[in-house]
């Protein structure tokens, strides 16, 4: 007795054939559509992040000019 319960391997039939295609195209479509969100979701972090890269790149100069106005109050 075979631990395996499956049918022997043979050439498939028509009707089998077009259901496992069937089943690799609907795979392939869901995998599809996965990477579409996975790139808007890439996308949307990569906008976020370069505002924030902006943002902070702002801080820094009204930083830099706070420091440069304080050493211009203390030498006078």
């Amino acid at each position: 007795m075979s631990v395996y319960n499956h049918r022997p391997m043979g050439p498939p039939t028509p009707s089998r054939l077009m259901e496992l295609l069937d089943a690799v195209k609907n795979e392939y479509d869901q995998l599809a559509q996965e990477v579409m969100v996975c790139k808007s979701q890439r996308d949307e972090y990569e906008h976020k992040m370069n505002s924030q890269i902006q943002e902070m790149n702002a801080f820094q100069q009204n930083l830099m000019e706070l420091e440069r106005a304080q050493q211009l109050i203390k030498k006078q």
